[in-house]
């Protein structure tokens, strides 16, 4: 997934990061309420 980060900014790859972070997080069962902490 990061062999490509030489030809990226650091802004790219924080997104990149952050996207692939959230798609885990979403398919993950979180506690309801649990978002609000």
């Amino acid at each position: 997934m990061y062999a490509d980060v030489n030809n990226c900014t650091q802004s790219e790859m924080l997104e990149r990061i952050i996207l692939e972070w959230d798609a885990q997080q979403s398919e993950s069962e979180r506690p309801p309420g649990d978002e609000d902490e």
